[in-house]
């Protein structure tokens, strides 16, 4: 159990230095409908960002397909819009526990610093097969970062 625990905290640590964006979100009036169809223009007109390193095979490289992020909010909540390109037969079908870290997962992480303080943050994450991970990190994130 140690193992798994530093074994994910290890492969946290460093997916989280590697990809890392900063980005501001995108206040909207629009009510949006989560169906995973971005059709409405709030998702049109709000910037993105890309360019993502992978985590693996190679750590820091640039990623071998795009990912777009999209970062909006309204009186109620925040929206994030992720388009992950790949061609569909290349990605993982691996199923995970929730909360599970398993590398061999093609995944994507969300980390919020609610309190922009670099000391916490909440963090979400999706796996291509839908299982879902949470984490409330308690750490200096600046540290974390510079390993």
């Amino acid at each position: 159990m140690l193992k798994s625990v530093l074994l994910f905290l290890f492969a946290f640590i460093i997916a989280d230095s590697i990809g890392q964006k900063t980005m501001e979100a995108f206040p909207i009036k629009e009510q949006i409908t989560i169906d995973g169809e971005f059709l409405e223009e709030s998702w049109k007109n709000a910037q993105h960002v890309d360019n993502f390193t992978q985590f693996r095979p190679k750590p820091g490289e640039a990623a071998t397909q795009n990912t777009e992020v999209k970062l909006m909010y309204d009186d109620d909540a925040i929206y994030i819009g992720v388009i992950c390109y790949d061609d569909p037969s290349l990605i993982s079908k691996i199923l995970s526990l929730r909360d599970d870290f398993n590398a061999n997962v093609d995944n994507v992480q969300i980390s919020l610093d609610t309190y922009n303080d670099d000391q916490n943050a909440f963090v979400f994450g999706v796996s291509s097969m839908g299982c879902n991970s949470t984490l409330n990190l308690q750490q200096p994130l600046k540290v974390l970062n510079s390993i």
